[in-house]
């Protein structure tokens, strides 16, 4: 992989919720799901830690299709993707943004 494709990517291995797809006929297919992902490190107290993170997931297109195949609630999930960003403004006028991961490729862990 070059320097350049590695520049936004991510790699995780999480549990999903059930996953959202929306598939309209003049629209792309579009799936979205949440993934948990939890790590265990020891601090400088040589203390274990454990660190929860909830990430939004999506795919389009093909990876819809993988999305809706694949991903079931609970089991174990590896994905490949990379980052978005989004801004918006609210209609207060506040200025929003969110941070998604939008899935290139995923695999399923049966254990």
């Amino acid at each position: 992989m070059s320097t350049m494709t590695m520049r936004n990517s991510v790699m995780l291995i999480g549990i999903p919720t059930q996953p959202i797809i929306r598939d309209e006929k003049s629209v792309i297919k579009h799936a979205k799901f949440k993934l948990t992902v939890t790590e265990t490190y020891k601090n400088a107290n040589n203390e274990y830690v454990t660190c929860t993170n909830v990430f939004d997931c999506y795919g389009e297109g093909k990876v819809s299709e993988m999305i809706a195949k694949l991903v079931k609630e609970g089991r174990e999930l590896a994905i490949d993707g990379k980052l978005r960003r989004y801004e918006w403004n609210n209609p207060d006028g506040t200025r929003c943004s969110d941070v998604q991961i939008e899935i290139n490729d995923l695999f399923a862990i049966y254990k």
